[in-house]
């Protein structure tokens, strides 16, 4: 990543200026948006750079235009505007040492999960009561009962 891209990607939303650290790629369904918020408050205060896409424009525009299927996206004029916040998304997918999933999860969790841990980094998952049938387990470095547990792990890992 050049060093434009690395400012222009410091000046989006979902990154809120933070300097790069150890970095996470927090990844789940739309529905579980509060545990996100959650999660990626906890990993900021301990000092990680965090994507949010809870944050992002394209989920924002989305919502506004009641687009709610791959059909009404493809056909939607606004959603053009908020390509940039994609191209966000994977740069900080690309760059993660980490990726946090917290299940349930969807079919683009998943497919961020594999892309993830197919670059060699660790993906962490947090069950929250889900069926372990919702992701490849092969991924899994670590899996965790709770999204507390699973963020313990992250910020005060264990001594090897």
């Amino acid at each position: 990543m050049s060093h434009t891209q690395v400012l222009t990607l410091l000046q989006r939303p979902e990154v809120a200026g933070q300097s790069l650290q150890r970095r996470c790629f927090v990844s789940s369904s739309t529905a579980n948006a509060t545990k996100v918020q959650a999660a990626v408050s906890r990993l900021r205060a301990a000092g990680w750079f965090v994507y949010d896409f809870t944050r992002s424009d394209l989920l924002s525009v989305m919502r506004q235009a009641g687009i709610t299927s791959f059909e009404d996206a493809m056909a939607s004029p606004y959603l053009r505007e908020t390509g940039q916040s994609d191209m966000t998304m994977l740069r900080s997918l690309g760059a993660a040492d980490v990726l946090l999933l917290i299940l349930p999860a969807g079919f683009s969790a998943g497919w961020e999960t594999g892309y993830a841990s197919g670059r060699g980094a660790r993906v962490v998952v947090a069950v929250e009561g889900a069926p372990l049938t919702d992701i490849p387990l092969m991924h899994a470095d670590r899996i965790a009962a709770t999204l507390d547990e699973a963020l313990d792990h992250l910020i005060d890992p264990p001594m090897l």
